[in-house]
């Protein structure tokens, strides 16, 4: 249970006689792959292929980001299309962060215990805490949520902007035939 995050790369595959002989020849390999000749569509042969390229666990800053940049600010664990673009700025408001945070020795929520009849346990540990979170705040702001982990500026949320840097690093060169999608789930 929890806030889960993906990012999925698409590509639409078409089979139809008009296509490049290569372009069928992909789409018949896919059908193969799959084993799926008796049920693939004669009349309307394509597919679209759907690879998950990115994932979060709880990095609620990043899901917010998302949800006010690319989702109109609707929060409803839906797919939603992502431009190239929004992808790089994602990036670059990560970098600013990051390279804004200074972090030093201190304690780091590690969560809170719950058993019936007893009062919460909240559990730290030593880990990196942020000096500054002026910059953090203001541009990739931790939020509240039902099972969306962490709102504290630290090592964790350090290692969701750095993830989140590589992610954006590793499928923005894709060819221009992917489009991607953001959805969350909680």
């Amino acid at each position: 249970m929890g806030l889960d995050m993906y990012l999925t790369a698409n590509q639409y595959v078409s089979g139809y006689d008009f296509q490049l002989d290569e372009t069928k020849a992909k789409y018949r390999d896919l059908v193969n792959l799959f084993d799926a000749q008796s049920v693939a569509s004669k009349d309307t042969p394509s597919a679209t292929v759907t690879i998950t390229v990115g994932y979060w666990r709880k990095a609620n800053a990043i899901h917010k980001w998302f949800v006010d940049n690319v989702q109109d600010g609707v929060d409803d664990c839906r797919d939603y299309y992502v431009s190239r673009e929004q992808l790089l700025d994602l990036r670059e408001t990560c970098q600013a962060v990051l390279n804004s945070l200074e972090l030093k020795p201190g304690k780091v929520y590690a969560g809170t215990t719950y058993q019936k009849g007893k009062e919460p346990e909240v559990r730290y540990v030593d880990g990196q805490v942020a000096t500054n979170e002026e910059v953090a705040k203001e541009l990739l702001p931790a939020q509240d949520g039902f099972f969306y982990g962490g709102t504290d500026y630290d090592e964790w949320y350090a290692q969701y902007l750095q993830d989140t840097v590589d992610i954006v690093d590793k499928v923005v060169d894709l060819g221009s035939e992917w489009d991607f999608e953001y959805r969350s789930s909680w």
